[in-house]
């Protein structure tokens, strides 16, 4: 398969996770800010703080998980926040984490979220391999 068909590929699963997926966007925002910010993907960055806010997260809960700090979350945030953070940092979560994000999201939310990992894993890898350069990241519009 030629590179382009690669990408394509890539490209439509992507969006077909986004348009079939059982997460809520801000939770997908959250789970992907928390993988982009862990693998230090500043195209990933660039995109997703401007997604994020239009799905509703706050600033200060953007500027609190790139930080790495939990205070601003809610129950559900920091269920799958911290699910996110220990499956990429230690390769496995906890079986409390796992009953967090289960009660959370149900059992195929779990799936949407690894699957979602999985893919923003590739995608940071893959931008920070060939340096995709990124914008500064835009201010928030004031509501």
């Amino acid at each position: 398969m030629p590179c382009g068909a690669r990408s394509t590929a890539f490209i439509q699963r992507a969006a077909s996770n986004e348009r079939e997926s059982l997460l809520p966007k801000v939770i997908r925002e959250l789970v992907i800010l928390t993988v982009g910010t862990a693998r230090d993907s500043d195209y990933e960055l660039y995109v997703h703080i401007v997604e994020a806010r239009s799905a509703g997260l706050s600033e200060k809960l953007i500027n609190g998980v790139r930080r790495g700090s939990t205070k601003e979350l809610n129950r559900e945030q920091l269920a799958a926040y911290t699910f996110t953070r220990e499956l990429i940092h230690r390769h496995r979560v906890s079986d409390e984490t796992y009953a967090a994000v289960l009660r959370a999201y149900g059992f195929y939310g779990v799936i949407d979220m690894v699957h979602l990992i999985g893919m923003y894993l590739t995608a940071s890898a893959l931008l920070n391999a060939f340096e995709v350069p990124a914008s500064p990241i835009p201010p928030a519009v004031a509501r």
